[in-house]
């Protein structure tokens, strides 16, 4: 094995794949922002999306034509009130990699590179420290709140016509991630058993060289073992890690308006939602080499490799080759201060449409009511165009050109091992780093009918069908994986307890199994189990009381779901409720008033929370002091 082939190599390039893949080890600052729009529950503990409950503008985006039962006025107010935030510092142990290579080719000698990456700064580094396990510190900040105040208003226009109108606020979520990470590459050599061209360090450290001169060819060799100064030696490469991730992304709906319309017992309406998405990538990481590094220095023999009796004079006399007075230093310059690789991925992307929904009732008789859902009637799709895209790592080439005659007597006395020439790449592997100058998402398109009865208690049924796939990309998949023929059963019920001024209500949402395809045969089995009992699986599942109590409505309810996770992989920003996994809400009612409070799980911040927790005795629970919520308050006028 060539020494040009592992010396500098493995030190320079080691420490620059630990520069673009510092992320894997430790952040010292994260920030998460996620900004939602208050939060939405028409019908608590009945659950939603029924095309036959009427409830004004608040149903609106169920079903338009439900706005055509609205008595005569609605306005309703929602905010924020409270929102989850979590911050810490996280404490990650990282082992500082090391290993041994054979760098003579000879199987039976023992000359080898012993090389460490440390995590910390030169300085830091006492002489001939081993590697060891690191304590990396980073601190985290996870922060849910509200992006603004909802406001609808509904009126009726006359006998036959109604209009509304909603505004909704963006969603918005940051992340950003930066600090500075050091690395430190370290290469101790030994040369016992060392072979390079003319030049051999035999086992025991005896140093053996053939000269060429006038076609005749001698070889030497010393007494005894050389200087242990030639046959140990050390170099370092340190490298600043700087990490700069900035990446945003809004969805934007910031109203519906709503047309309905009533003749005799049929009802039709129509929705109209522009919406608009933007995309902010800016991800930078660059590897310094810091201007506190200094050059290093090796040894070599300080003789005339061209001249035998020069050579001889040095292989005989023990004052040369066993001490340092027979050795020369080669300079091993390092570019203090100097950019030495840099890894881009940023651009702006940024889209808009607009959807339309249609919808229809019709009241079969007074406690009998049908209802259609046309979603997205037009199959609207949001282009995304890129601009400013930037995606390629480089780094500056490594100089191999005298690394072969690197410890071979007289050779140059300077060596600069890092290049001025840089290498660029736009992919990674046979994978292209490019962002694609233009996005096209296909915003979800579904048909809905169903049917409530009003006697003797109320019952609703939908029929919901999903006819947008969804496209996973697993890095365990050779090829996309597809979800389609998602089919939805929604089903609330409503009734009276007994004689008792107390109404129960209840909420279940059924996926049946859908079409899956591109997945390997142990995840097909798997999906199949899951489905294999009753065909389907619960999605969501409400549960509420309300309690009549002289003039006044108290309501409680609760509830879990799994469809935000659903909406979020299709892109649908007005169904999209990041928070409603785990919620539960109050409300007070009187005449036309209804003030209602609504608790719900904030994922992010909780699990930003448990992350950061330290663990006692190698062990880490979760706790319910580990849970924040996002809160909204909401008013409600209604005659």
């Amino acid at each position: 094995m060539k020494l040009g082939r592992i010396l500098f190599p493995v030190c320079f390039i080691f420490c620059l794949s630990t520069a673009l893949g510092a992320a894997e080890v430790a952040f010292p600052y994260g920030r998460f922002s996620l900004k939602l729009p208050p939060l939405e529950n028409p019908y608590p503990g009945f659950g939603g999306y029924f095309t036959t409950i009427s409830l004004g503008q608040k149903t609106a985006l169920w079903n338009p034509a439900s706005l055509a039962k609205l008595k005569l006025s609605e306005f309703s107010w929602d905010t924020f009130i409270g929102a989850g935030h979590s911050s810490g510092t996280k404490t990650s142990r990282v082992d500082e990699p090391s290993g041994s290579i054979d760098w003579s080719g000879d199987p039976a000698s023992t000359a080898r590179i012993n090389y460490g990456i440390y995590f910390r700064e030169e300085a830091a580094i006492p002489a001939n420290a081993p590697t060891e396990a690191v304590d990396i510190n980073s601190r985290v900040d996870s922060q849910t709140s509200g992006s603004g105040l909802n406001f609808s208003a509904a009126q009726r226009v006359n006998d036959w016509l109604v209009v509304g109108f909603s505004t909704r606020n963006p969603i918005d979520a940051d992340a950003d991630i930066g600090g500075i990470f050091p690395a430190t590459g370290k290469i101790f050599a030994d040369l016992h058993g060392f072979r390079s061209d003319d030049l051999l360090v035999k086992s025991d450290g005896v140093l053996q060289y053939t000269f060429h001169s006038g076609g005749v060819i001698t070889t030497m060799e010393t007494t005894s073992p050389v200087w242990i100064g030639f046959l140990s030696q050390e170099v370092s490469v340190p490298v600043q890690n700087l990490i700069e991730l900035r990446n945003n992304l809004k969805i934007d709906a910031p109203f519906v308006g709503t047309i309905a319309a009533s003749h005799q017992k049929f009802h039709a309406g129509l929705n109209y939602i522009p919406i608009s998405a933007s995309g902010s990538i800016n991800n930078d990481v660059r590897a310094v080499v810091p201007e506190s590094a200094t050059d290093q220095y090796l040894y070599v023999p300080n003789f005339d490799p061209n001249d035998p009796n020069a050579g001889g004079n040095w292989m005989v006399d023990p004052d040369l080759y066993g001490t340092s007075a027979g050795y020369s230093k080669k300079q091993i310059t390092l570019p203090s201060g100097e950019l030495v690789a840099n890894a881009k991925y940023r651009g702006f992307y940024q889209g808009n449409t607009s959807r339309f929904d249609l919808g229809m009732m019709y009241d079969v008789n007074e406690w009998i009511t049908v209802g259609l859902m046309l979603e997205n009637l037009t199959g609207s799709k949001v282009t995304l165009q890129g601009s400013g895209l930037s995606a390629y790592y480089s780094y500056r080439q490594v100089n191999t050109a005298e690394a072969e005659t690197l410890f071979q007597p007289g050779s140059s006395s300077n060596w600069s091992p890092i290049s001025n020439n840089w290498f660029t790449s736009y992919e990674a592997g046979a994978t292209k780093l490019m962002l694609e100058e233009e996005k096209t998402i296909s915003l979800p398109k579904r048909l809905r009918y169903g049917v409530a009865f009003k006697r003797p208690f109320l019952i609703a049924l939908d029929w919901e069908q999903n006819h947008s796939p969804i496209t996973l990309k697993l890095s365990d998949n050779p090829q996309d994986v597809v979800i389609s023929d998602l089919n939805f059963l929604h089903l609330g019920i409503e009734s009276q307890l007994f004689s008792m001024p107390v109404i129960i209500r209840s909420g279940l949402t059924w996926l049946f199994k859908p079409s899956v395809s591109g997945l390997t045969a142990d995840q097909q089995k798997g999906v199949n189990d899951a489905f294999s009992m009753l065909g389907g699986l619960p999605v969501k599942f409400d549960l509420g009381t309300t309690f009549n109590m002289w003039d006044y409505k108290v309501d409680g309810n609760c509830g879990i779901s799994a469809l935000s996770l659903i909406n979020a992989m299709q892109f649908d920003s007005t169904s999209l409720n990041l928070g409603k996994t785990v919620f539960a809400g109050l409300a007070v009612a009187r005449d036309p008033w209804t003030i209602a409070y609504q608790a719900e799980f904030d994922p992010l911040s909780t699990a930003a929370a448990y992350g950061v927790k330290t663990k006692d005795a190698g062990e880490r629970k979760f706790e319910m002091s580990d849970v924040r919520l996002v809160q909204t308050i909401g008013l409600t006028y209604r005659f």
